[in-house]
């Protein structure tokens, strides 16, 4: 069974949701990182959240509701603003591993539906609804905490010279 769900799920999608959730350990702890590094992970939240989904409308529609949470969840993250090389120093925070284990187990869920009960009106609506829900949800908060991370580096004030160089 394991090994049936392990063959139908393409190789990248597995490098996408090990990414996130490299990404979400690594956000636990106060970062460095150059602002278009939100975008990245907001862009593979998507498409891994997206992929094979029967009902895209619904999980698009599911997804503004996650952007509009998104920006409300991360309206208070602490930051310093390099704006000269466009970096941000952030406050660790627990909440992107959560998302990432949520997109990931989500999407496993999913697709191990997807596999064995292969006849999608088997599945039901409820089924679809509800990963549709979770899937494009999670997909919209990491789309919605990077805007508002953007939004507060543009809107904050220039820190560059309380920048210390990132300790190993």
């Amino acid at each position: 069974m394991i090994q049936t769900l392990l063959h139908s799920v393409p190789f990248w999608l597995w490098i996408v949701l090990l990414f996130v959730l490299y990404k979400g350990v690594k956000l636990t702890r106060q970062s460095l990182m150059h602002i278009q590094s939100f975008y990245i992970l907001a862009i593979l939240a998507v498409v891994g959240g997206f992929y094979g989904v029967h009902d895209i409308k619904l999980c698009v529609l599911f997804a503004l509701v996650g952007v509009v949470a998104g920006i409300m969840f991360f309206g208070d993250t602490a930051m310093k603003a390099d704006k000269k090389k466009g970096r941000v120093y952030l406050q660790g925070s627990i909440l992107p591993l959560i998302l990432g284990v949520i997109l990931g187990l989500a999407k496993m869920f999913y697709l191990y539906q997807v596999t064995f009960l292969s006849n999608v009106s088997v599945i039901g609506d409820q089924f679809t609804l509800t990963s549709n829900f979770v899937l494009g949800l999670v997909s919209g908060i990491f789309v919605g905490r990077a805007i508002k991370l953007t939004i507060k580096f543009s809107t904050s004030e220039d820190s560059s010279a309380n920048f210390k160089p990132k300790s190993r």
